[in-house]
Parts: C-alpha cells; structure tokens; sequence
C-alpha cells in the first residue's frame, strides 16, 4: 500500500512541478481586470512583510510606503480582516486586500488607489469577494516579482 500512496505522491508533486508558477505580474493583471471598475488609478502587490513586488503604473514613494505599513499594521491588530478602505489625498481611496493562509497568517498584501467616485452599478461587496478568492488562489504558490 505504501508503494501506491508514493506514486500518487509522486504524481502529484509531477503534475505540480508542470504547473507555471504565479507570478506577481499575473496576479496584478489579474487583479487589474477585476479593480477596472472602481477607476483604478494604481495597483501594487507586496509580500507578507508589505516589500514591493509589482507596481502597475507610476512610482511608489514613500507615502505609499506608509499607507502599506498603516495597512500591515491594521491586519495585524485584526487577524481576521481582509479588505480595507482609507480616504487618501487627491479625492481618492486605497483599497487593501490582505490574502491569508489557512492559519490567518498574512502571505501578501494588494493595494489600490481608485477614484473617489463610485460607480453605483459596482457591488463592492462581490467585488471584494471575487478579489479575495483571486488572492487566494495565487496564495498557494509563492509569487515572484
């Protein structure tokens, strides 16, 4: 019986080594496609530790940088909590999506700068939603830059 759970094993760990590992780019035109409706103005993609891994358009300063820190800092304080909003400068919001792994340790941080104006035929809820299960599922693999 041992020898058929090591070729399943061995199956498994084949079929995944065939699988294209995610890369933070994918995950952000991905995540891009599904943000399209808020006006999204910036995407970014951070590690569980809030570096940068990818960035849509434009720089990332250090204002930036502190509204990730304050956003780390809020998922940490919640060890439940996966999405976030904040009023910014310049009329805008950020958007935090924080994807967790199944013990609700923080794997990756998405961070959007949207319009401050809403679409009123955007569910936000479903939105939310649909963001966090695309974070999820990249969740699994590690991202590279």
């Amino acid at each position: 019986m041992s020898d058929s759970h090591k070729s399943i094993g061995s199956a498994l760990s084949d079929d995944a080594a065939r699988e294209p590992k995610a890369t933070a780019a994918q995950l952000g035109r991905r995540l891009l496609r599904l943000l399209a409706p808020t006006r999204i103005r910036s995407l970014s993609l951070h590690d569980a530790k809030g570096e940068l891994l990818w960035l849509s358009q434009g720089e990332f300063g250090p204002v930036q940088r502190r509204y990730v820190q304050d956003a780390q800092d809020a998922f940490a304080l919640e060890g439940s909590a996966e999405h976030l909003e904040r009023d910014i400068e310049q009329g805008g919001q950020a958007l935090f999506f924080c994807s967790r792994t199944p013990l609700g340790e923080r794997s990756g941080l998405a961070f959007a700068i949207v319009s401050g104006r809403r679409r009123p035929d955007v569910d936000l809820e479903a939105l939310r939603s649909r963001v966090i299960a695309t974070m999820r599922r990249f969740s699994s693999a590690p991202l590279s830059p």
